[in-house]
């Protein structure tokens, strides 16, 4: 009891000094996702290699174990092939068919598509979900005053009861034939996205990305097909598109030893398919690995560790002028890091926008109380800044330290032109636009935030700050914090001791009075 009464101590000591933050760990209840991919006889010629099955395939690979899993197969009408089930079995079953996704459906029903996909994620007990929509067309039913009924019942009636629901419904487009208007329509009324692959964009990687949409998972940022593993990760997830698809990837170890999908450890999980390799590696070794024969350009690694990057971003509801602010903390154990291991590991959080327009803008976070930050050296990282043109937004969160590296990867989308409303001018310091900051970036004027390690590709910038400023430690605390923080911790640990001591002495006190 004794004991039990000290850790109590201990524990509301630190949680009074600052010290110890608890957050619930990051988790939650598994994924419901309803997979529906278009079937109909066009197909054979948008998909000649039936890459739906590898990208189907990948999804099985990348979900987790309390996940899952619905496939849907749609022409004219829409068939339920695989009922929702838990990840491991659909995986299970995918494995056991073997069989392609056919093409001989003469007509396109995208309604009955998403109907069907809405009634699996209704029924009792499966608790909502995603849906993604693969298709080459539009809708074709052979009559174009049904065609356009059926469209018409989606966007009245259809979405409003999906959106209602919080299911949201990512659509992929292939080729140059499909009605992108009306896919990116589908996808903006639910809080989706739409992703046409006519722009260079592999199949498994518009997968692989909505996936991410879906529950953001931590990565690790990769240099030259390069990435740094430290003691903290469990287990890495690597997905490489192949440079040629007649040679597989290779990948090299931290020891120089090199693995391949025929050529590699038990304990390493590994499939190939036609254009890209999936690599599962459980508690694998310290330092740096490469990624041999690879595309250079689309290598994902995902990771399950218990030091996590955690990201918060706005919803979807963002127009062109909106201020945006972004938070980035660390988490171990359920705790956010704060102050102290973050100076000692010399930690910098970045972040890098790019534009509808394809550029690339860098800022820095920080945690100096000011420009949209909270709370002062609460371990939580800030940076605002302003979308100004329509359209989807990358943006790829950073955080280095000396020891370790963890990424995360969002998609913003900016829906439509704010409303021609004068406001008053106010004189305080906004967040400047995405297009401003660019600029100040290409003419060396965006400093870095106080304390925060300049990236080696030389592109990531921050906001301007002040030129004179009292000297920070790194994470943008000053020493005096440091000096006053360690004071007081010093304090709490002096009347922490006396507690305990007191505590003992009583208590061995009250256990001889017993024996007397």
């Amino acid at each position: 009891m004794a004991l039990i009464r000290i850790t109590f101590l201990i524990e509301t000591m630190l949680t009074i000094s600052g010290l110890l933050f608890t957050i619930p760990a990051y988790g939650g209840e598994g994924v419901n996702l309803v997979v529906a991919v278009d079937t109909s006889g066009s197909m054979r010629y948008s998909d000649p290699r039936d890459l739906r099955s590898d990208s189907v395939r990948l999804i099985t690979e990348l979900l987790r174990r309390n996940d899952r899993l619905c496939l849907i197969a749609f022409d004219e009408d829409a068939r339920v092939t695989l009922p929702l089930e838990a990840v491991k079995k659909a995986r299970s079953s995918l494995k056991k068919t073997r069989k392609g996704t056919p093409s001989s459906g003469r007509l396109t029903n995208i309604y009955e598509a998403l109907r069907k996909s809405y009634a699996v994620l209704s029924e009792p007990g499966a608790g909502g979900g995603a849906i993604i929509l693969l298709t080459d067309g539009r809708m074709d039913l052979g009559s174009g005053e049904r065609d356009a009924e059926l469209k018409r019942k989606v966007i009245e009636e259809l979405l409003p009861r999906i959106r209602k629901s919080g299911i949201r419904v990512y659509t992929i487009g292939l080729s140059g034939r499909p009605d992108r208007d009306f896919l990116d329509s589908i996808a903006a009324a639910t809080g989706g996205l739409f992703y046409p692959l006519d722009k260079g964009r592999s199949m498994h990687i518009a997968f692989a990305d909505i996936l991410n949409d879906i529950r953001t998972a931590d990565m690790l940022p990769l240099r030259d097909r390069r990435f740094h593993v430290d003691s903290s990760v469990e287990e890495i997830k690597i997905i490489a598109t192949r440079a040629n698809p007649g040679r597989g990837i290779a990948i090299e170890l931290p020891d120089r030893t090199i693995i391949t999908s025929g050529d590699h450890p038990e304990t390493t999980y590994w499939y190939g398919a036609k254009l890209f390799d999936v690599i599962i590696l459980h508690e694998p070794p310290t330092g740096t690995w490469k990624i041999h024969y690879s595309d250079g350009a689309s290598e994902i690694v995902l990771i399950m560790s218990a030091l996590r990057l955690m990201v918060s971003v706005p919803g979807d509801a963002l127009t062109p002028g909106d201020r945006i602010t972004l938070t980035a903390q660390l988490r171990e154990g359920g705790r956010i890091l704060k102050m102290v291991p973050l100076i000692l590991e010399e930690a910098s959080f970045d972040a890098e926008i790019t534009t509808p327009s394809g550029e690339s803008v860098g800022i820095g976070l920080h945690d100096d109380g000011r420009d949209g930050d909270g709370v002062r050296s609460d371990g939580i990282y800030t940076a605002r800044f302003v979308p100004d043109e329509r359209g989807t937004y990358s943006l790829r969160v950073t955080v280095r330290g000396k020891t370790f590296e963890r990424e995360k990867k969002f998609t913003l989308r900016v829906r439509r032109e704010p409303p021609a409303v004068k406001t008053p001018v106010v004189k305080t310091k906004d967040p400047v636009t995405v297009a401003e900051k660019s600029r100040r970036s290409m003419k060396g004027k965006v400093k870095p935030p106080s304390g925060a390690k300049q990236p080696e590709s030389g592109g990531h910038g921050g906001p301007s700050v002040p030129e004179e400023q009292p000297q920070r430690a790194a994470g943008g605390v000053s020493w005096m914090d440091v000096f006053i923080r360690f004071l007081v911790i010093n304090i709490f640990a002096a009347a922490l001791s006396g507690t305990i001591l007191l505590t003992i002495r009583k208590w061995k006190g009250g256990k001889k009075d017993d024996q007397d």
